[in-house]
């Protein structure tokens, strides 16, 4: 795995999406320890690029890195949607 990349702050969502998404490995889902990573970042990255950089693994030829893709872009969902909710819920009156 690639987590030497990790600390370079320029090139983040590049090098998240990078060792999210390697096709290898026993298990077709990305590191758990990657994807901790990322969510806990998740604030901070540009959402926009990652989600494009995501959607471009989808075209990969190993389809590992198609199924990791798909499987961070759902995390992502439910980040946004776990968002809304605690949002929701701070504005609503009890």
């Amino acid at each position: 795995m690639a987590f030497y990349a990790m600390d370079k702050e320029e090139n983040l969502e590049e090098n998240f999406v990078r060792d999210l998404t390697l096709p290898g490995g026993v298990r077709a889902v990305p590191p758990r320890e990657v994807l901790a990573k990322f969510i806990s970042r998740w604030p901070k990255l540009d959402a926009s690029k990652t989600v494009r950089l995501l959607i471009g693994k989808l075209n990969a030829d190993e389809w590992q890195s198609r199924l990791k893709s798909m499987i961070v872009l759902e995390e992502i969902v439910e980040l946004c949607v776990e968002d809304e909710v605690r949002y929701k819920r701070s504005i609503s009156p009890l």
